[in-house]
């Protein structure tokens, strides 16, 4: 019986351990000044994630632009089974930002203590 249960108790570890954010839906457009970035956030256990945003600058090959500017629905975020939407906005100028075609967003997401992932717009 005692066996058993450690059984038990370390399959369900592990598919709380397997089961991972995801974000979807990710969207970003400029308004003014600001780029504003809409995704879906959803956790299979219901966790929280924390929500960081990535940018390019060359179309998506590398991501080295890491905005400070931001507010809304970044860092720690609760994360519904069933997803839930949320919205940031960045303030490219006052990271020093300029405008063009080229820009490109990630949104990453990651539970605490585990590496990010990513979804690209």
């Amino acid at each position: 019986m005692k066996k058993q249960v450690l059984s038990l108790i370390a399959v369900l570890a592990v598919s709380l351990l397997a089961a991972v954010p995801m974000v979807s839906n990710v969207a970003a457009w400029q308004q003014g000044d600001q780029v504003l970035i809409t995704y879906t956030l959803s956790h299979a256990y219901n966790l929280a994630c924390e929500v960081s945003v990535q940018v390019s600058a060359n179309g998506g090959a590398t991501y080295t632009i890491l905005p400070a500017a931001l507010s809304g629905d970044i860092g720690l975020q609760p994360a519904p089974a069933a997803g839930a939407n949320y919205q940031i906005t960045w303030n490219y100028e006052d990271d020093g930002v300029g405008t063009g075609s080229n820009y490109r967003v990630k949104v990453l997401r990651r539970r605490r203590g585990r590496r990010g992932r990513a979804a690209c717009f």
